[in-house]
């Protein structure tokens, strides 16, 4: 028995000090630390966007969405190929913080993502950065396709709208009036949505 112990205690001496080198708590601290500096330091950024664990690169593209800095966008965009789904997530809502982003590369990166949230992240941040010039990309993700994108596409649409003075370009009533008839309660409210948003509807 005291053999048995002893071996016992020697496996677990080393198991834990392997999962205290694998604990994210550092690299985190890292990463709160930074956000907290307000300073883009673009190699601190890079390490902790191409960490080995997810939760960390997670984190590192949500706080560069935060901090919104310009030089940032070219490593988010490569980070949007990466292989977690919420890392991919947490880039595109990135993207869609970062001036400079331009919205026509947020509709060109939808036609290589599959997951929805990928997809309804980076319509969102078409809403944010775009202009009347994405208007007819949107009435299209508008018209087609899964509920909350349709609802994502509307809600773009009606962002666009309130930061114009006047009446949007290629913008009419016809999907605000095929949104409120829609059978799904969310791409309804998006169209009303729109509706009191958009001038001359």
């Amino acid at each position: 028995m005291r053999g048995l112990l002893s071996a016992l205690v020697a496996l677990a001496v080393p198991f834990g000090a392997a999962r205290a080198q694998d604990t994210p708590a550092e690299p985190l601290a890292r990463v709160a630390a930074l956000e907290l500096s307000r300073q883009f330091d673009e190699a601190s950024w890079r390490a902790l966007l191409t960490h080995a664990q997810p939760e960390v690169r997670a984190a590192a593209a949500r706080g560069l969405g935060r901090l919104q800095v310009p030089a940032a966008k070219e490593m988010l965009w490569k980070a949007l190929g990466d292989q977690a789904v919420p890392v991919r997530v947490e880039v595109a809502f990135a993207l869609g913080q970062t001036p400079e982003v331009a919205p026509a590369r947020l509709i060109k990166a939808l036609a290589k993502r599959r997951d929805p949230t990928v997809r309804r992240t980076l319509i969102e941040g078409v809403g944010k950065r775009g202009t009347p010039a994405e208007v007819g990309a949107l009435l299209k993700l508008a018209k087609a396709g899964p509920a909350p994108e349709r609802a994502a596409a509307l809600v773009a649409l009606a962002l666009i709208a309130r930061r114009e003075d006047g009446p949007v370009a290629g913008l009419d009533a016809t999907p605000v009036s095929a949104a409120l008839g829609d059978a799904d309660a969310a791409v309804r409210a998006a169209g009303a949505y729109l509706l009191m948003r958009a001038k001359g509807l």
